[in-house]
């Protein structure tokens, strides 16, 4: 009779860090320290030490097989504390070796030091969320870690160039339907209990129904609405995801909408469709974008999807950029327009405005709207023309957006004086090369890949980009 027997081994990866990183922490079978090989170089090292049994008749080298799905998930982990894009491609040396007794680890004192922040708290409570769940609750935990760090990597890697944007768009929704599943079954739970409080009143208590004749009409009405209401388009991937977020506090009509979108441009890459453009912006993409959102959906989603673990995890991680990413997210359109009509603008000071501080509405969204043709040039002039002189370029006012945007459309209203402000400013902007992106004439190909048309700015750059300043 043979007997199987497994070896105990180890595999270690080196990593290189920051000079100013400090990173150790361990979990299950995982050890990771940062160590300094050499001073005089000032190189600092994450060593990654993975503790594992292979079978008798394995090599050392098959060591590196057996230990990586943990090393997987301590790149998973770094990369979600970090926000960096920590991959196996990054490891600068590595080797495997073959104990002959059984290995044993110290625990060690969990520390994260990254940017000059302290992360210690959040990463000593997910590696003791790992060390204390079963394998199959893990298994979740691995996979969000996982599939956001992949997502990451392809939104790096893209550069804004749209490389595997629409792949790392999807990988981002992944996780988002990763993690419904483990709300949607309180989801349907509350709509069940909602359906037969509704029907008991309405059959009971309206139709006057009671004993066997209530409990014979409540069963067959209860099966119906069942049918119709948790069946159908109700109990939608939207509808999931939008129910998660009410329950972690997240949800508001800005993240409404914003998950709108990601589920258009979703299905627009997953259903393949046909795509074709006659012309691009830069920068230019090696392939057609299945979606046409250029709206920095990747940024929101990575954000969105870090927050959404974190906070199913109750940890504090990516609180900050997720409340950065609330300022720059538009309310839905229906919101923007009643802000107009209702001429809300009108009693609030530019800061206010900026700051979002009624419905959200900023001038960011404003002039987001208008590009996306969702509302009208003259809303524009309405909501903008008392504030344009107090947003000045290369000032710093959250939510005022990149305020060339505002002067390009309002150069083309018919208000001579403001018009001509706006002219003026132009024009100093371009001469002082205060705008932002790396040529001015990109605004112009922007707008008109929207099909945004502005009529004076097109003249001004075929006149040569020159205005008389006579009138400063």
């Amino acid at each position: 009779m043979i007997i199987e027997k497994n070896i105990p081994a180890i595999s270690t990866f080196s990593i290189p860090l920051e000079p100013e990183d400090y990173i150790q922490f361990c979990f299950l079978n995982v050890v990771a320290e940062t160590v300094i090989p050499d001073k005089s170089k000032g190189q600092v090292l994450l060593c990654i030490k993975i503790y594992e049994k292979i079978e008798a008749f394995d090599s050392a080298h098959e060591s590196s097989r057996y230990s990586r799905p943990q090393l997987i998930v301590a790149l998973g982990i770094l990369s979600f504390i970090s926000g960096r894009d920590f991959t196996v491609y990054d490891t600068i040396e590595s080797n495997s070796s073959v104990a002959v007794e059984n290995l044993r680890y110290e625990e060690i004192e969990t520390r994260c030091h990254l940017y000059g922040g302290d992360y210690s708290t959040d990463l000593k409570a997910i590696c003791q969320t790992i060390n204390s769940e079963t394998s199959s609750q893990n298994t979740l935990l691995f996979s969000l870690l996982d599939r956001w760090r992949k997502a990451q990597h392809q939104l790096f890697e893209s550069e804004g160039q749209g490389l595997f944007e629409d792949e790392s768009l999807l990988s981002f929704f992944h996780v988002l339907e990763l993690l419904v599943g483990e709300y949607q079954h309180k989801q349907r739970a509350e709509a069940e209990s909602k359906i037969s409080s509704f029907l008991i009143d309405l059959i009971g208590r309206t139709f006057k129904h009671r004993g066997s004749s209530l409990d014979d009409r409540l069963r067959e009405k209860t099966r119906t609405m069942k049918d119709i209401l948790l069946g159908g388009d109700l109990l939608s991937v939207g509808s999931k995801i939008n129910y998660m977020l009410g329950q972690q506090g997240l949800l508001d009509d800005r993240v409404q909408h914003l998950i709108q979108e990601l589920i258009s441009a979703r299905n627009s890459i997953a259903h393949g469709r046909q795509v074709f453009r006659e012309s691009l912006i830069w920068p230019l993409p090696p392939y057609f974008m299945l979606h046409s959102n250029h709206f920095n959906l990747g940024y929101f989603i990575r954000v969105l999807t870090a927050k959404v673990i974190a906070s199913h995890y109750q940890l504090k991680l990516w609180t900050d950029e997720w409340d950065d990413a609330l300022l720059a997210l538009s309310p839905p359109i229906d919101v923007i327009k009643d802000f107009i009509s209702c001429k809300r603008y009108e009693s609030l000071t530019t800061e206010q405005f900026c700051s979002g501080e009624v419905d959200s509405v900023t001038p960011a969204s404003i002039i987001e709207a208008y590009i996306k043709r969702k509302i009208k040039l003259s809303d524009v002039e309405k909501s903008l023309a008392g504030h344009i002189k107090n947003i000045t370029v290369g000032k710093e006012m959250l939510g005022a957006g990149d305020p060339i945007y505002i002067f390009i459309f309002l150069a083309d209203i018919e208000s001579p004086e403001l018009s001509e402000f706006c002219k003026i400013n132009i024009q100093k902007i371009y001469d002082s090369r205060t705008f932002e992106r790396s040529n001015i004439k990109d605004y112009l190909r922007f707008l008109e890949y929207y099909d945004v048309k502005p009529r004076w700015f097109r003249e001004w750059i075929v006149g040569g980009m020159k205005y008389s300043l006579t009138n400063i």
